[in-house]
């Protein structure tokens, strides 16, 4: 990579003082001076004992050009894919992929039931006298006005059951008919085509095999009636028969008619929802009596007929309603992890052009949900920006999110409609970059506001419906006007070779080639053994290489030199702190701006350097052999 070139370079130099080309020479210099060049050495005699050996080689020192290949942002960023959150697409773009886990939540709408109920009891005194006997042996007089009074009602509707339409799916929905007498008879005949008619909100059926045997149904007017089909002799001791609602209407619709203050009342500000049916289900046909029915020695038989209706509390198991129930909509947060250093230094702008969010959200639930919430992002535990996912519900326009019932719903959210993945709605956040400008270590989502809409549903009512949810944050290092990044890198460990030298000046120089669409800075800090920041030393620098691309690279001739601010020689050098700023725009380019077209970071994107050279100004001061 860049560190490794650069480090041999400035290694190079301190070889080539110690090869047998440099200080075998100066060795021999030394020696020659002293008269100990001849065959006969003492090789155990300490040649530099008690002699200063200092030495300065003088005039400039300059190594050959050397040149690197061609550094990959893959080798230059060293990103370990089998951690790390970056990875790159199968083309090599560079992607920040992080994967939310699975959560779950529930819909579920409580229930409705309507009180249990008895009429008061309706009634109508007949008279017949033995003079009315038809050839002496039948009577026959007709019913009128009998009519008990029924209420089916619940004052206390939970609070989440906005409006009703109708209710099925009844449980416990048996209601008893009956009809005794009171009175001197012995029985009576109730004639066929007797009827009982029910009101057009309730839904009956026949499911009780007695009731079935002796009555039949139809619709008249929108009203079912129940019909007697033959003639049935009512003992003193009456008669019960039973039906069953399938259905009530809480509000008037077709040839459905709910009366004016009955039906579902919605809850006001200072009382609940209830419901409230005063049910009539009149009686109406004819009633005979025989001679055996008057009482012995009598020409006369007085008598009530009495109908009576009642019901055990109904639970209703499906609505058509609009409902508001509370939904705990829960969605994980997400860590990002294991990112290069490039990515995560406080000066790094990441300017993304357009970051996805894709939002899995299965609504097995009957009801569309508008989703409204707050991404957070953290860093080292502080809050670094806020993102408004969806809108209010009263809203509908691009930014709008709706999880429609009994659906997979596949939502892509970012700032632009481009390349949205098959199946995904766009839904539009135009500041969702903000959230990841700088690199965050944390996401969470919070402040969700998961509220239905209010139209009619049909509802189970009681039953949890499970609504699971799995998201992912997907992000191609393709960049804005703002983006830069940092990459940073030492160079050390060279005190090991070059402790022995000192030197006035440094001067590095090389021909840059970028093919990376970049504008790139490189900077450098000198540092000593102790990994310290030598201030004394001056690094001056002219390190800018605007940006390239594959076919049209920039290349430029990059100088920097090494010296002491009060002009001595340089001592205890171990190394450079490397820093490298790649700008999308550079000061005077932002100008450019308005031209701007985003570029992408690619595993395959490269620089070289050619032509490396390395300048000792001054000559090198050796301390000792």
């Amino acid at each position: 990579g860049l560190s490794v070139t650069l480090s041999g370079l400035f290694l190079y130099i301190f070889t080539f003082l110690q090869s047998s080309s440099a200080e075998k020479p100066l060795n021999y210099l030394l020696l020659s001076a002293l008269g100990l060049t001849t065959a006969c050495v003492d090789n155990s005699y300490d040649l530099t004992k008690d002699i200063d050996l200092t030495i300065t080689v003088g005039g400039d020192l300059t190594t050959p050009g050397n040149s690197s290949e061609e550094i990959t942002l893959d080798d230059l960023f060293d990103v370990d894919y089998e951690t790390s959150d970056l990875d790159t697409l199968d083309n090599g773009d560079f992607v920040l992929c992080v994967n939310g886990d699975p959560t779950s939540s529930s819909v579920k709408v409580n229930d409705v039931t309507v009180d249990r109920s008895e009429a008061t009891k309706s009634s109508k005194m007949l008279t017949f006298t033995s003079d009315m006997l038809v050839q002496g042996e039948t009577s026959t007089m007709a019913i009128e006005d009998l009519n008990p009074e029924w209420q089916l009602k619940n004052n206390d509707i939970p609070e989440d059951v906005v409006d009703l339409e109708y209710a099925d799916d009844i449980q416990h929905n048996d209601v008893v008919l009956r009809l005794e007498t009171e009175g001197n008879t012995k029985g009576v005949i109730l004639k066929k085509g007797l009827r009982f008619t029910f009101p057009s909100y309730l839904q009956v059926a026949l499911t009780d095999a007695f009731t079935s045997q002796w009555f039949a149904l139809s619709q008249v007017n929108g009203q079912t009636v129940m019909t007697l089909k033959n003639d049935y002799r009512l003992s003193s001791s009456g008669a019960d028969w039973k039906v069953n609602i399938n259905r009530i209407y809480f509000k008037s619709t077709g040839n459905v008619t709910v009366p004016a203050g009955e039906g579902f009342l919605a809850a006001t500000a200072n009382t609940k929802a209830k419901v409230l049916f005063n049910v009539e289900i009149p009686v109406d046909g004819d009633v005979a009596v025989k001679a055996q029915d008057f009482p012995a020695g009598s020409s006369e038989v007085n008598f009530r007929l009495v109908s009576h209706v009642a019901s055990n509390e109904m639970a209703m198991g499906r609505v058509r309603a609009k409902v508001n129930p509370d939904i705990d909509f829960t969605v994980s947060e997400v860590t990002i992890e294991d990112l290069p250093d490039f990515l995560t230094d406080n000066d790094v702008n990441a300017d993304l052009t357009n970051p996805q969010v894709l939002l899995r959200v299965n609504n097995q639930s009957e009801v569309d949900v508008n989703l409204q919430a707050e991404l957070h992002s953290y860093k080292e535990g502080n809050k670094l920006q806020t993102v408004v996912l969806g809108t209010d519900i009263n809203t509908v326009n691009s930014k709008t999110i709706r999880l429609k019932a009994s659906t997979e719903n596949l939502l892509c959210i970012s700032p632009l409609n481009e390349n949205v993945p098959n199946g995904y709605t766009w839904v539009q956040v135009e500041n969702l970059p903000d959230l990841i400008r700088t690199i965050p270590d944390l996401i969470k989502v919070e402040n969700v506001e998961a509220k239905v809409l209010q139209q009619f549903y049909t509802v189970e009512l009681g039953v949890n419906k499970e609504v699971h949810t799995d998201y992912d944050l997907n992000a191609p290092l393709e960049f804005g006007k703002e983006f830069s990044i940092v990459y940073k890198d030492t160079l050390d460990g060279w005190s090991e070779d070059i402790e022995k030298y000192e030197m006035k000046e440094l001067e590095v120089s090389l021909s840059a080639i970028n093919r990376i669409p970049l504008n790139l800075d490189l900077s450098a800090m000198a540092i000593d053994a102790q990994g310290h920041v030598m201030d004394d030393v001056l690094v001056e620098t002219d390190g800018f290489i605007a940006a390239g691309t594959k076919t049209e690279p920039n290349t430029k001739v990059l100088t920097f030199t090494l010296k002491k601010k009060d002009g001595t020689r340089i001592k205890n050098l171990d190394g450079l702190i490397l820093r490298l700023d790649g700008k999308a725009f550079r000061g005077e380019d932002q100008s450019q701006s308005d031209t701007w077209e985003s570029q992408t970071l690619n595993a395959s994107q490269t620089l070289k350097l050619d032509d490396l050279k390395l300048r000792i100004k001054g000559g090198v001061t050796r301390s000792s052999l």
